[in-house]
């Protein structure tokens, strides 16, 4: 077993920056290792590549029956201790799929973060640097490059909408499939047609695998898109459509109108939080209307609720004579 299995090499740039490149070594075939890599929890300093431990190949003291956990690349820190770069990837990745703000959907991205270590940690690195939006890439961060970070990965919640079955009854949305989770038109219905063909051959030029890239780039973008939305509804309860015709009977025609202007930025907020922000909405409309009524009172000059009482029901009785006359 190696002793010193990890090689640092490092050089200064003009701004004097210094950069680490870890490279680790399988402890079985002595090949480098440039992507994940399987760590024996029992064994002090034991890496397998993954073609070796897919074999269940074993050496020494260690045993194909030892526990293990995997080592994904980039698990070392870049900007903070506590987050490794791989994270900051899907942070970044998560906020441009859900939206900024979205922050249990980027905690659920992610997996070994929550929701409030991911806002405190964004506003922190990338809106409260002096380059923002960007991160402070001058400065050197000073990191423990012998050791990866060890993630805790976070359960995540249970879901509490209703199991649905793909029965006549539950189709309550023209063309969603309950029982699937699946629309028959989904979005970019069209995606597959710019991969079904797509296929790499030993002869192919630099160019042509790029472009071949490039294109299952954009269709993992248009999958992206096509997730995000499927779940948008049924995590927010859209597809349920008898419980929220129901629901929006009982508003009233200004309540309605809340929820129509507002529903644009429910993509931008968690349900918790878009739920809070129509209450708050609802809360003000309320009170704009009791200040205009208690103007309105001021100026006729009432200054009891008796009054005001008696003067709504003058007003009721007027007003009907009207339509009636």
């Amino acid at each position: 077993m190696s002793t010193s299995k990890k090689k640092v090499s490092a050089s200064a740039s003009a701004s004097k920056e210094v950069r680490a490149v870890i490279n680790y070594h399988c402890d079985y075939c002595r090949i480098d290792i440039d992507d994940h890599r399987i760590r024996c929890a029992e064994c002090e300093e034991f890496d397998l590549c993954v073609y070796c431990f897919q074999h269940g190949e074993e050496i020494g003291e260690h045993k194909n029956s030892h526990a293990y956990r995997i080592i994904r690349k980039h698990t070392f820190p870049i900007f903070d201790p506590e987050w490794g770069a791989d994270e900051e990837l899907l942070l970044l990745e998560a906020l441009e799929i859900n939206g900024m703000g979205n922050w249990a959907a980027a905690s659920a991205h992610i997996g070994s973060k929550t929701d409030k270590e991911c806002e405190s940690h964004y506003i922190k690195t990338y809106l409260q640097s002096e380059t923002r939006p960007l991160p402070d890439l001058k400065g050197v961060f000073k990191a423990d490059i012998d050791t990866t970070l060890n993630r805790e990965f976070i359960k995540p919640p249970t879901s509490k909408n209703k199991v649905w079955y793909s029965q006549p009854s539950n189709h309550d949305v023209q063309g969603y499939m309950p029982g699937r989770l699946e629309f028959e038109t989904e979005f970019e219905e069209e995606g597959e047609n710019t991969v079904k063909d797509l296929a790499f051959h030993e002869d192919d030029t630099a160019e042509e695998i790029e472009f071949k890239l490039a294109l299952l780039d954009a269709y993992n973008n248009k999958l992206n898109k096509r997730e995000y939305r499927k779940r948008f509804l049924t995590e927010r309860g859209i597809v349920d459509y008898k419980k929220n015709q129901a629901t929006d009977k009982k508003r009233s025609r200004e309540e309605k109108e809340i929820f129509t202007k507002y529903k644009v930025f429910a993509r931008l907020h968690t349900a918790e939080d878009h739920t809070d922000l129509i209450k708050g909405l609802l809360k003000e409309q309320e009170l704009k209307t009791t200040i205009a009524k208690l103007q309105e009172y001021k100026s006729m000059g009432i200054q009891t609720f008796a009054e005001a009482e008696n003067y709504e029901k003058a007003k009721d009785l007027r007003v009907l004579l009207i339509e009636t006359s």
